[in-house]
């Protein structure tokens, strides 16, 4: 845990971390310029909704 601990701080999600660090099955797709959770999946098998999740976070992103 020492070095997930450490990873997601270097990524600046050590808060994301903390909060949902006994989700198990827990996926989450992250606008990586602010942080912002676009959308959380747990224990889900949708390669569709993981599809569009990340989609919209890459049109959230500006070139």
């Amino acid at each position: 845990m020492k070095k997930s601990r450490e990873r997601a701080l270097s990524l600046g999600l050590g808060a994301f971390l903390e909060a949902n660090r006994s989700q198990t099955s827990l996926v989450a797709v992250i606008d990586p310029a602010t942080g912002t959770t676009v959308q959380t999946f747990r224990a889900s098998t949708d390669e569709s909704a993981y599809s569009a999740a990340i989609k919209k976070a890459q049109s959230m992103i500006k070139p």
